[in-house]
C-alpha cells in the first residue's frame, strides 16, 4: 500500500534539510514567498482592470465604428497532431468572429504547408467570408512569412493579424475602428494574456497578466502583440516588407510607423484573450 501523502513530504523536507544547509533553506523560502506575493499582485492588478474595463465598457458612449471592411489574417501551422489546435481554430472562425459587434470582415486563414484538415474543416463552416490558402512547404519563422501574404492578398479597408488561438471579444473589431479618424493610421488596446501564453511571456508580464500593463498604455517592443492593433490596410501593405521573419515582427512593423511619423492611438480597453 502506499505511503499517505503527509509521510512522503516528510521524506521530501527531511531530504532537502540533508542536502541544504539551514541558510541555504531560509534563502528558498523566502524566494518562494516573493514568487507567490510577486504572482499574487499580478493577478489582483490583473482582476482590478478587467473589472475596470467592464464598468467602463456599461456606462461609455460608444465611438461610431466605420462599415469599411476588416481583413483578418490568421496563420496556421501545419501539425502532426491538430486534435486541440484544429478545436481553437474553429472556435475562432465560428464562433469568436461571427459573434463581433462588426460584421464586415473577411478572414485570410493561411496555413503553413498543406493542411488538408484545415481546408476540410472550413469548407464545412460553409462562411464565404472566410478564404484559406497554403505554402506548398512548411516555412516555421512563427507564421510571419503567412501574414505578409495575407496583406498582399487583402481586400478590406483594415488590417487585423491574429493567432488561431485568440478570443477576440464580441466589441474587439468595433472598438478598434471606434478608434480611427481620417488622420490615425494605427489603433491599439490591451490584450489578457492566459494559459501558455501567459508562461511564454512572463518575464515581460511585469505589473499584471495584461498589455499594455501600464497606466498609459506607452507603444513599445513589449506592449505589442499580434491581436492588440489594427492599421488602415494601405500602410499594412505600404510597410509590409517590415513585418520581417524576426520574433518580434510585430513591434518591428509598428516601429516603421513610428518612423514614418503615422499617427497611432492607444484605446484604454481590453479587447480579446491571448492563450
Amino acid at each position: 500500500m502506499d505511503q499517505p501523502w503527509f509521510e512522503q513530504m516528510n521524506k521530501m523536507k527531511s531530504a532537502i534539510k540533508n542536502v541544504l544547509t539551514p541558510y541555504q533553506i531560509v534563502k528558498l523560502k523566502v524566494a518562494i514567498y516573493r514568487t507567490k506575493t510577486f504572482f499574487s499582485r499580478r493577478m489582483i492588478y490583473t482582476r482590478w482592470l478587467i473589472v475596470r474595463h467592464s464598468f467602463r465598457r456599461l456606462n461609455a458612449r460608444r465611438a461610431k465604428s466605420s462599415d469599411q471592411m476588416v481583413s483578418i489574417v490568421v496563420p496556421t501551422l501545419s501539425r502532426d497532431s491538430q486534435a486541440d489546435h484544429l478545436h481553437k481554430l474553429r472556435q475562432l472562425l465560428s464562433v469568436y468572429l461571427p459573434s463581433q459587434t462588426h460584421q464586415n470582415y473577411e478572414v485570410i486563414v493561411w496555413c503553413d504547408g498543406p493542411n488538408p484538415k484545415v481546408q476540410e474543416m472550413i469548407s464545412m463552416l460553409q462562411d464565404k467570408r472566410i478564404r484559406v490558402f497554403a505554402t506548398d512547404r512548411l516555412m516555421a519563422k512563427w507564421g510571419h512569412p503567412q501574414t505578409r501574404m495575407g496583406i498582399e492578398a487583402a481586400a478590406g479597408g483594415y488590417f487585423v493579424r491574429m493567432n488561431d488561438d485568440n478570443k477576440p471579444y464580441a466589441h474587439y473589431l468595433s472598438s478598434l475602428l471606434g478608434g480611427f479618424d481620417h488622420a490615425t493610421g494605427v489603433v491599439y488596446g490591451r490584450v489578457v494574456f492566459k494559459g501558455d501564453a501567459r508562461m511564454a511571456h512572463d518575464t515581460s508580464l511585469v505589473s499584471s497578466f495584461v498589455i499594455p500593463g501600464d497606466k498609459d498604455g506607452a507603444l513599445r517592443r513589449k506592449n505589442v502583440d499580434c491581436m492588440c492593433y489594427m492599421t488602415r490596410m494601405d500602410l499594412a501593405k505600404k510597410y509590409v516588407s517590415f513585418f520581417d521573419d524576426d520574433y518580434g515582427a510585430d513591434w518591428n512593423f509598428l516601429e516603421a510607423m513610428l518612423r514614418g511619423n503615422e499617427k497611432i492611438k492607444f484605446i484604454d480597453e481590453i479587447i480579446g484573450d491571448k492563450f
